[in-house]
């Protein structure tokens, strides 16, 4: 056979490997590339079924593959992810996370008087951004000079633990505005209308407005305008159910009120104020991610 023929029958492997390998490729990606990217010390996804169902779990830099029902790795999911960072691979295969629960929009009358708005119970440390905000939801400045703050801790064994700090003389709470008052060591960026050395227990508690300075003996007392429990203890005293804990570094909110209704407080419902009171105070209070403490020189709320 002549050299020629040699040639060209060596010219015609080749064409016929580099064809191969591009037909190979664009069906199921590169597999080189992919194994990098996907699988650390497992087999590429190119060796699964074709459809089966297959999701990505990372693990301390690591992936592994395990049958789940959320996705389906077909030839066609691995060419597209297979030359995408790990991070992206991940993200293409695994559904994101569900969205957190929407508040529940409850009927009821808009509160009367001034009320607990907001409570961050600094978990994460030191209590440097403890805080009890107060909210006025009527159309009157209310004076805060004979009125007190007060408190029972949730690992109490009886009221007679109740402590209380009184409000100064001339503390004042306009119309729809707030009032701050600063927890433990409380250092946060919007100034305290008062600060009061008491911490708040990490566990749950029970937190009085009082329309006196003399200390309570229960919350039964006609003096507590509004009390809050939070957490849980051994001796809580809230109004229906307590509010839930929250998360380290978030706080719990009172409900907004708007047309007969109580609403969440957050998005579309932060100038609505915190008005809303059904005397329970898992249902009138929600979870914040991100505390907003106001004090008396912060904006009026706009209805």
């Amino acid at each position: 056979m002549s050299p020629r023929v040699y040639l060209l029958a060596f010219l015609g492997l080749v064409g016929i490997s580099f064809f191969g390998y591009q037909v190979i490729h664009y069906v199921w990606g590169n597999p080189w590339h992919l194994a990098a990217e996907i699988s650390l010390d497992n087999p590429p996804l190119s060796q699964f079924p074709k459809k089966q169902k297959t999701s990505l779990v990372v693990k301390k830099g690591k992936s592994t593959a395990r049958k789940t029902q959320s996705a389906s790795i077909t030839p066609q999911v691995q060419k597209e992810v297979g030359a995408l960072p790990l991070a992206q691979a991940v993200t293409s295969v695994i559904s994101p996370a569900a969205p957190p629960p929407v508040s529940p929009v409850i009927p009821s009358d808009k509160a009367g008087h001034l009320l607990i708005g907001e409570v961050f119970v600094n978990m994460g440390g030191t209590d440097t951004g403890e805080f009890v905000e107060l909210y006025n939801p009527t159309d009157q400045a209310v004076s805060l000079g004979s009125w007190s703050l007060q408190y029972l801790s949730g690992s109490a064994s009886s009221t007679q633990a109740i402590v209380k700090k009184n409000f100064i003389d001339n503390a004042t709470i306009g119309p729809k505005k707030f009032y701050l008052v600063g927890m433990g060591d409380y250092a946060g960026v919007v100034p305290a209308d008062m600060k009061w050395s008491q911490g708040l227990n990490n566990k749950g508690g029970t937190i009085f407005l009082v329309r006196s300075r003399e200390k309570i003996v229960n919350g039964d007392d006609p003096n507590v305008v509004d009390h809050v429990g939070y957490g849980a203890g051994t001796l809580l005293l809230s109004e229906g159910v307590a509010a839930p804990l929250p998360p380290v570094g978030w706080s719990i909110e009172r409900r907004a009120w708007q047309s007969g209704f109580c609403v969440s407080a957050l998005g579309s419902g932060e100038l609505l104020g915190n008005s809303c009171d059904t005397n329970n105070n898992a249902g009138d209070f929600e979870i914040r991610a991100v505390s907003n403490p106001q004090n008396s020189q912060s904006l009026p709320e706009v209805f």
